[in-house]
């Protein structure tokens, strides 16, 4: 269904029914990248989508929301210096869109290893989270995030039995952003 939702939303912005007097919704922009990004490796028509209709959201958001789209995409694609250098110079407005970010820098830091910076980062992002009063479920969700990439990091040279734990606990989250992440990094270890 992914594919289909995404030529359904490339069509209807063709024929402008997206369009609020000219203006293309940042978060419209987000979905429709997003499905292109994570659900269909569509990375090459997400580039020309970014580049068709970036200069359609309102001038305040365009910014923020194409480089938030470039660095999800970069993730993607695993041009992690690409996308770390977008998500460390920008603070993003949307605080969602900030939580994915730090949440991205966390999984790109444990990739690569670099142990020293993703520790940093789950400290400060703690209490960033800590000092979010109006986010609703979304700090318990990213609360996990912090928790299970500081697992993946414990676990690292476990024995067999350890990850096989850890992979259960995660099959059993339900409100994990990107769990398939998180699947991945468990076969790794």
């Amino acid at each position: 269904f992914a594919q289909y939702a995404y030529d359904l939303y490339l069509y209807a912005l063709k024929k402008e029914f997206f369009l609020d007097n000219g203006e293309l919704s940042r978060f419209t922009f987000k979905n429709i990248a997003f499905i292109g990004i994570k659900k269909l490796n569509a990375y090459k028509s997400v580039e020309q989508f970014i580049e068709v209709y970036k200069n359609k959201i309102r001038i305040e958001y365009r910014d923020n929301a194409v480089q938030f789209i470039k660095a999800a995409l970069f993730f993607s694609k695993k041009e992690y210096k690409k996308a770390v250098v977008i998500l460390q110079q920008i603070e993003f407005e949307d605080i969602l869109w900030n939580l994915d970010a730090k949440s991205m820098l966390l999984k790109m830091y444990f990739e690569e290893k670099e142990y020293e910076a993703m520790l940093s980062l789950a400290k400060s992002y703690s209490l960033f989270l800590h000092r979010q009063k109006n986010i609703g479920i979304y700090q318990s969700r990213y609360k996990k995030v912090i928790s299970y990439v500081l697992k993946l990091y414990k676990h690292t040279g476990s024995s067999k039995n350890k990850i096989k734990l850890l992979e259960t606990n995660l099959l059993k989250e339900k409100e994990l952003p990107e769990k398939d992440w998180f699947l991945e990094q468990v076969q790794k270890l």
